[in-house]
C-alpha cells in the first residue's frame, strides 16, 4: 500500500512546484508592465503619442481632463474648465497648453477641485492641470 502512495505523492509535489514557478514568473512580468495612472501623464506616455503640443498629448490620452466641471452656486450652476500650472505657476486655461512642445515635458498630473485647494491653495471647481518641464 505504501508503495502506491509514494509515486503519487511525489507527482503531486512536483506539481505544485511547477505550479507555484510559473504563478511567480507570470507576477514578476506582471511588475515590468508600466501601471496606468488616470491622473498622471508620464515622460514615456508623451514620447509614444506623436502629438505636436502638449494639448493634443492631453486629448490623445487622457480627455477627460479637458472636460469642464460644474460648480454648483447659489444662484446658478456654473462650468469651469481646469487650470493650468507649469512647473506650480498659474498660467491659465487650458487652451493655452497648444503653444508648449510635448518634448519638453517631465510629467502632467491632473488635480480634482479638492486637490487644487489643499496642494496648490487656490479654489478651482475645475480641477488643474498641473505640467512639470524638463
Amino acid at each position: 500500500m505504501r508503495a502506491i502512495y509514494q509515486p503519487l505523492l511525489i507527482v503531486i509535489a512536483l506539481s505544485t512546484i511547477v505550479i507555484l514557478a510559473g504563478c511567480a514568473a507570470m507576477q514578476e512580468a506582471a511588475n515590468d508592465r508600466p501601471r496606468y495612472d488616470s491622473n498622471r501623464i508620464t515622460a514615456e506616455e508623451i514620447e509614444i503619442c506623436g502629438a505636436t503640443n502638449v494639448y493634443d498629448v492631453i486629448q490623445m490620452l487622457r480627455p477627460n481632463w479637458l472636460r469642464p466641471r460644474y460648480q454648483i452656486g447659489i444662484n446658478s450652476p456654473n462650468i469651469e474648465p481646469p487650470a493650468v500650472y507649469i512647473n506650480n505657476m498659474y498660467y491659465g486655461g487650458p487652451r493655452e497648453l497648444v503653444s508648449f512642445q510635448p518634448q519638453a515635458v517631465a510629467e502632467m498630473r491632473y488635480m480634482d477641485a479638492r486637490d487644487t485647494n489643499i496642494y496648490l491653495g487656490h479654489n478651482h471647481p475645475g480641477g488643474a492641470i498641473v505640467v512639470t518641464m524638463k
